[in-house]
């Protein structure tokens, strides 16, 4: 979206809906930049850092390491031959 399309979607958007954009703006700022981190910690903090970090603990709480879920494995062995 180019900053024209965007200002003409904000002028057009409802006064619940510009709250909500800003609140999104705002948390967002603070996950990615959180207050009392050091200069250090801040250069580490990169979207795909983030991004990887996320994805990596979603799966370890997902499922144990070296590990099928059971409906997966299911699966797996009703399709071998």
């Amino acid at each position: 979206m180019n900053i024209p399309e965007f200002v003409a979607k904000w002028k057009s958007s409802t006064l619940t809906e510009r709250a909500t954009l800003i609140e999104l703006a705002q948390k967002r700022r603070v996950w990615l930049d959180p207050p009392g981190a050091t200069d250090a910690e801040l250069k580490k903090r990169t979207l795909t850092n983030l991004y990887n970090e996320r994805n990596a603990r979603y799966s370890d709480n997902r499922n144990p390491p070296n590990s099928i879920p059971a409906p997966h494995f299911a699966a797996a062995r009703q399709s071998s031959p």
